[in-house]
């Protein structure tokens, strides 16, 4: 028995999400956060819903603007 079908039914969830872009301190370089590292990989597909959290308001709307850019609002949102 594989466990190919062990996988049909995962959830991610992620608090403290922020807004899915870092900027680092030294060149001002903008790179993916957790949140779209996590949409982008090609294991995303096997998650059944998304789940990021953060306290702030701006951050969650930026978050849920990247998230529908990457089409993937059917199944990932920021709270």
């Amino acid at each position: 028995m594989g466990m190919k079908k062990q996988w049909s039914n995962l959830n991610y969830i992620e608090i403290c999400s922020g807004p899915g872009i870092c900027i680092e301190r030294d060149g001002g370089q903008e790179i993916f956060g957790t949140p779209l590292s996590i949409l982008n990989i090609k294991s995303f597909e096997f998650i059944k819903n998304a789940v990021f959290i953060d306290i702030d308001d701006g951050v969650v709307s930026i978050l849920n603007e990247r998230i529908a850019l990457l089409g993937k609002s059917p199944v990932a949102k920021a709270i």
